[in-house]
């Protein structure tokens, strides 16, 4: 019985998460992925908060980790910027920007960040 919840809760699981695929991801899901309260989870909060914030993690990371192979010279973080950093400033950028919600996020992300963490010439 438990193996048999444990493979329609995957199943659901994968479902919804291919239903959306990353590439479609807009500011405005961004926005809405990254706002949902860090703070820990009690029983007024809503109940995909925890997912949402996965999600926001996921997403900001993983941008990190493209940009820093494929356009290493977009941006350039000083030692101790650590992902709520990260977070703070690509909300900050959204929220200021609500012309670019509509723009896949990486686009807004990678903006935000060459705003915030400019290379210096060398």
């Amino acid at each position: 019985m438990k193996a048999l919840l444990v493979c329609t809760l995957l199943l659901c699981i994968s479902g919804s998460l291919h239903a959306q695929e990353p590439s479609q991801i807009t500011g405005s899901k961004l926005l809405d992925f990254c706002s949902a309260p860090d703070a820990p989870i009690t029983t007024t909060t809503p109940a995909d908060t925890p997912l949402k914030g996965a999600i926001c993690y996921g997403f900001l990371m993983g941008a990190d980790s493209a940009i820093s192979v494929f356009a290493h010279d977009t941006y350039c973080l000083e030692p101790g910027v650590d992902f709520k950093e990260i977070r703070l400033v690509v909300l900050k950028y959204l929220n200021a920007h609500p012309e670019q919600l509509h723009r896949l996020a990486a686009e807004s992300y990678s903006k935000a960040m060459a705003e915030a963490f400019p290379c210096r010439a060398r």
